[in-house]
């Protein structure tokens, strides 16, 4: 899971997470993880004391609200990068559909109007182009010369 972060404070903000400097420009969406999200700013931690402290936004209890103002100039949003992607996944029917219409639009298609499949008449498509019967009623070979 990743966390948007918006910056609505008015002034650029920077922090450092696992040797990553991580820049938070003003009313800019930036992506980061969990972890960084928790190390910089508390997200999800009941007591944000700790990190305000470290954050230098108050030295002592008196400056508690000043801190959490601060915070609370900032927007954090869940983010699931896999959730849009399992969205656009097609399902199995729909992979399905897509291939017989791709496969409808590349057939070979005779000079004249054909109603009916065109193939070459073995009936096993896993059947070599050399055992295959010469001609059957069926096929393209004898469609063409006219049989």
């Amino acid at each position: 899971m990743a966390i948007v972060v918006i910056n609505k404070s008015g002034q650029e903000f920077a922090d450092r997470f696992d040797g990553v400097d991580i820049d938070f420009p003003v009313g800019k969406k930036v992506l980061i993880n969990e972890d960084a999200a928790f190390h910089i700013f508390g997200f999800g931690a009941a007591d944000k004391v700790p990190f305000l402290s470290r954050l230098g936004w108050m030295k002592h209890s008196g400056e508690l609200d000043y801190a959490l103002n601060k915070l609370a100039q900032f927007t954090f949003q869940s983010f699931d990068p896999y959730a849009q992607l399992e969205d656009e996944v097609p399902s199995a029917s729909d992979s399905e559909e897509a291939t017989e219409e791709a496969e409808q639009q590349l057939s070979p298609v005779a000079s004249g109007e054909v109603d009916e499949p065109v193939t070459d008449g073995t009936g096993d498509s896993t059947d070599s182009p050399q055992s295959a019967p010469a001609t059957t009623s069926g096929s393209i070979l004898s469609k063409l010369k006219g049989a």
